[in-house]
């Protein structure tokens, strides 16, 4: 709707979308809306590339990881490599675009801030996109980077709140312990949610989670049928997350 009136004030209105949807379904993308360049997958990198491309009137063939129209015809362009270094990459976000009083959980009405740890996840579950939109390989970001972030939002946003953003916060136990060590070495009092799968989790790591400040855990389950768990190639079980719930009860942790 935004393209179409975007589009209906001035035709040369450059309209650009990235995300899950454009980068399953980009025919669909440019054909059904008021779409010039659709970004695949990873937009950061990209994005930038497109719009140099596009102010410096350079041919956009050239840019990885797009698709568009020409001729009636959709284009692809090289496919783009994923971010390998996350940090070296993605510097901490300008949260001063935004007004970060307006984004608060429902739990508590308090303002939080959205904090990136890792992309990509190795498991071969049917109905998620990760792979597809992040790929296979497990990154994550420096520990000590991630809390510094949240040290920053703290002392400019006065925000205590964080939400920590990845498929599975567990699924490296070493470096979710990393991120727990770091914060509580720090003696920092922040509170955080996260997410994880049911079958990677253990009480000492969940006990140090808590100690950090998790209070929440969202808990990939999606059935307690076994059966339909193999056929989505889940490689968890009922008993899994029994198991799983049961610690977190012990740590202390709300379950979601």
């Amino acid at each position: 709707k935004v393209a179409e009136i975007a589009k209906s004030i001035d035709k040369n209105i450059i309209t650009i979308t990235f995300g899950i949807f454009p980068t399953l379904l980009p025919e669909e993308t440019l054909n059904d809306f008021e779409i010039d360049y659709v970004i695949l997958g990873e937009s950061e990198i990209t994005i930038r590339k497109l719009i140099k491309a596009i102010k410096n009137n350079k041919n956009v063939n050239k840019v990885k990881g797009i698709a568009f129209k020409k001729s009636n015809k959709i284009v692809f362009t090289e496919k783009r490599e994923f971010i390998k270094d996350l940090d070296k990459e993605l510097k901490f976000p300008d949260r001063d675009l935004i007004k970060n009083e307006c984004y608060t959980f429902p739990f508590d009405k308090k303002p939080f801030a959205l904090v990136l740890l890792t992309r990509g996840c190795p498991y071969p579950c049917t109905f998620c996109v990760s792979p597809l939109y992040y790929g296979t390989k497990f990154r994550t970001r420096d520990p000590k980077k991630v809390v510094d972030e949240m040290e920053l939002c703290y002392k400019k946003y006065g925000i205590e709140n964080f939400m920590f953003w990845g498929e599975s916060f567990t699924l490296s136990k070493k470096y979710g312990s990393a991120i727990c060590d770091e914060i509580i070495g720090k003696k920092l009092k922040f509170k955080w949610i996260t997410t994880s799968r049911v079958d990677t989790l253990d009480l000492e790591l969940l006990k140090k989670m808590k100690r950090a400040g998790c209070y929440l855990l969202g808990l990939g389950m999606e059935t307690p049928n076994d059966n339909i768990l193999k056929n989505v190639r889940k490689l968890t079980t009922k008993k899994n997350i029994k198991n799983a719930i049961n610690l977190c009860k012990q740590a202390r942790i709300k379950t979601m």
